[in-house]
């Protein structure tokens, strides 16, 4: 928080401080989630300090539009934490059950999705049988959507 505050202060060099300081505690954590979202959390904010769009974004054929909206995701820590939140929920919900059947009514980019299909793979017992349906693409400028 206080080096999201840094950078709202525009006091950058402080916030390049507490970055440091961020991944020297985020390596020392023991959990492999906890330190996957501080992880996050500390690569968002480094690229929000240098103005950065990482590398293999730059070098792909993403339209200025999703390149946007990457580089939003990527410095909006409150959407990455409802998404963690959220399938967080979805394994404690679905724990016990060998079929899960995901309807997301916003799908757009589908970000949320690979983690929780990680998790739901690295399972104990072995991953149950998954279904993701996807309402919703991206708006066009006619306000239709994509297929």
């Amino acid at each position: 928080m206080a080096c999201a505050e840094a950078i709202h202060e525009n006091n950058l060099s402080l916030a390049d401080v507490l970055i440091s300081d961020i991944r020297r505690v985020t390596a020392s954590q023991i959990g492999r989630a906890m330190k996957k979202v501080a992880t996050y959390f500390a690569d968002a904010l480094y690229y929000k300090i240098h103005r950065l769009i990482p590398q293999d974004i730059v070098e792909s054929s993403y339209s200025k539009d999703q390149l946007l909206h990457m580089s939003f995701y990527d410095s909006c820590l409150l959407v990455k934490i409802a998404h963690f939140i959220a399938n967080q929920s979805i394994l404690e919900t679905f724990a016990d059950y060998k079929r899960v059947h995901v309807i997301d009514f916003s799908l757009n980019q589908g970000w949320q999705w690979p983690a929780l299909l990680q998790t739901l793979a690295l399972r104990p017992g072995g991953p149950p049988a998954f279904r993701l349906s996807g309402i919703g693409g991206q708006p066009q400028p006619d306000d239709s959507t994509d297929p």
